[in-house]
This record gives structure tokens, C-alpha cells and sequence, in this order.
């Protein structure tokens, strides 16, 4: 999605490092993020792209 969190993170780190890292960079957020969901047992809050 263009306007969530993850999007707007990615076209931070692509505008500094690549394609790749980028997309290296939110799948390490991706599981930083389901880590925390079983960790804590809550639903994910979309934080929004101006985050």
C-alpha cells in the first residue's frame, strides 16, 4: 500500500540505499512486527505513512 507505514519506510531506505536493500529492510521490519504480535497477543496498529 502507498499510504501505510511499510511503504513509506520502504521509499525512505530506496531513495538512500536500493531496491534491494530496501526490500531486505522491510522484511526485517515484517518480522520485527509478527514477532512483537505473537510476543504481545494484540492486533497490529497501522501507524500511517506520516509516522
Amino acid at each position: 500500500m502507498k499510504d501505510s507505514y511499510l511503504g513509506a519506510f520502504f521509499r525512505r531506505v530506496l531513495a538512500r540505499r536500493g531496491h534491494l536493500k530496501a526490500l531486505v529492510a522491510v522484511a526485517h521490519k515484517l518480522i520485527l512486527i509478527v514477532f512483537q504480535i505473537l510476543k504481545k497477543k494484540e492486533a497490529y496498529r497501522e501507524l500511517g505513512a506520516n509516522y
